[in-house]
């Protein structure tokens, strides 16, 4: 999962990743109309996108797994 969430951030899937939240924030505003230049003007950013959360997550627990595990504490 950590390197799936690496290979959003540096790899060019990014911006495919960030139309889908600007298509997302459209269709949530306009309920369904879809069209280029209402999408164009979108933030790339949405306000539910599980990917940081995710991300960090395993970042913590990894973290945590390796302190705790391999006795680092």
């Amino acid at each position: 999962m950590l390197l799936i969430g690496l290979i959003i951030k540096v790899t060019p899937i990014r911006k495919y990743h960030a139309a889908e939240h600007m298509v997302a924030r459209v269709y949530e505003v306009d309920g369904g109309d879809l069209a280029l230049d209402k999408v164009r003007k979108q933030n790339r950013t949405h306000n539910n996108c599980g990917t940081n959360l995710v991300t960090s997550i395993l970042i913590c627990y990894i973290c945590c797994f390796f302190m705790l595990v391999m006795g680092f504490w």
